[in-house]
């Protein structure tokens, strides 16, 4: 099993989608936004791989003047067998070239990583037909307990939260959640978060739109105005006012920030089709960045950002009319202890209460940061 190694402790980690990925397939893509890991991910996998394996990252400055194939066309010459080629995407037309590498050496193994805004690229649908593709989301609660504490703790299901086999590991560990829960909600980061998302806006995403340079910076004040609102739906007409810019072009943004996966628009639970259904909420895709574009974000707005973070990667999210989330159509849960109309109170009867100030629930109680044992 891989494992990530990050500057903030020099401990090794397993994550969760080494399991899941198929290591034996001829063309593997992983999908990671800012501050997920991919590039540690890839180059300690490839160690796994032994000598067999080769790393390169796409921008290096030698591929401005050499070719990647060339490398791989010498390195299987000596007795390569796979490359792990990470942010792919900084090469010129790499969609193509990766279809040359792979028409060139059909039994040579290629991983690659890109952001999640280039999965997007009208060519990519080449790519998908041909390979595996996996998404490696933000470090969860979970992975923070062992990179952070080198403690060790089992994926569960919501299944296996909501009938409380968390608290099977909490009796054997001997570990006190809630202090460990706070310091990531308030002050765990992977890496430099800002300093992520500018790259982010200012390199990746004027370049796949072809933007102007000067809309890096409008990116970025959009993003701390999001900030501000989340989780509230945009306010588009404040919105467009405050950046100088018309609607239409707003909505343009917004859209390319969904696409990357810097933020998520959760959609009302009404009937219909899925992807007409009205935005209800905004949340950003990266807990820390959250955090550090608003520094005094307010506990409840935390709480519900963390459960949005965590049961995206593997449920399908919907806003309800009482309550904060639908999850596979079917199950509401309520999160925090915000104050609610005795009209939402009677009709969350049934639903699950998501608690962020117990250790262990009970019934139809969770702690929150239970849910961070999902991935």
């Amino acid at each position: 099993m891989s494992t990530l190694l990050l500057p903030v402790q020099t401990c090794l980690i397993p994550r969760f989608i080494d399991q899941q990925i198929d290591w034996k397939h001829p063309l593997i893509g992983i999908i990671g936004g800012q501050a997920s890991g991919k590039t540690s991910f890839l180059q300690l996998k490839k160690d796994d791989f032994g000598d067999k394996a080769l790393y390169l990252n796409a921008g290096d400055f030698k591929f401005t003047h050499e070719q990647i194939l060339d490398h791989l066309t010498l390195f299987e010459a000596r007795g390569g067998n796979s490359a792990f080629i990470d942010d792919f995407h900084r090469q010129p037309d790499w969609i193509s070239q990766l279809i040359s590498i792979r028409k060139a050496l059909p039994k040579f193994q290629i991983i690659f990583s890109i952001p999640p805004i280039h999965q997007h690229h009208r060519k990519f649908t080449a790519i998908q037909s041909d390979g595996k593709i996996y998404q490696l989301p933000s470090f969860s609660f979970r992975e923070y307990l062992a990179v952070k504490h080198q403690i060790t703790a089992p994926p569960l299901t919501l299944e296996e939260i909501l009938s409380h086999q968390y608290l099977d590991w909490l009796e054997k560990s001997k570990i006190r959640p809630l202090a460990l829960f706070e310091d990531y909600l308030h002050h765990f980061n992977q890496g430099d978060a800002l300093e992520d998302l500018g790259l982010s806006l200012e390199r990746e995403l004027v370049q796949f739109a072809q933007l102007k340079a000067s809309t890096g910076f409008k990116l970025k004040h959009l993003c701390y105005l999001l900030a501000n609102q989340a989780p509230d739906k945009p306010n588009t007409s404040q919105l467009a006012l405050a950046i100088d810019m018309s609607r239409p072009s707003l909505n343009e943004l917004l859209q390319l920030l969904e696409q990357a996966e810097i933020i998520h628009f959760l959609k009302k639970a009404t009937k219909g089709i899925k992807a007409i259904r009205p935005v209800d909420k905004l949340f950003f895709g990266n807990l820390s960045t959250y955090r550090e574009i608003i520094k005094n974000q307010s506990p409840q707005n935390l709480y519900e950002a963390f459960a949005f973070t965590h049961l995206k990667v593997k449920h399908e999210l919907a806003s309800p009319e009482f309550g904060d989330f639908l999850v596979d159509e079917k199950l509401v849960l309520a999160v925090g202890e915000k104050a609610r109309s005795k009209k939402e109170l009677k009709a969350l009867t049934e639903a699950i209460k998501v608690n962020p100030l117990i250790e262990k629930g009970e019934e139809r109680n969770i702690p929150l940061w239970a849910l961070g044992l999902l991935y």
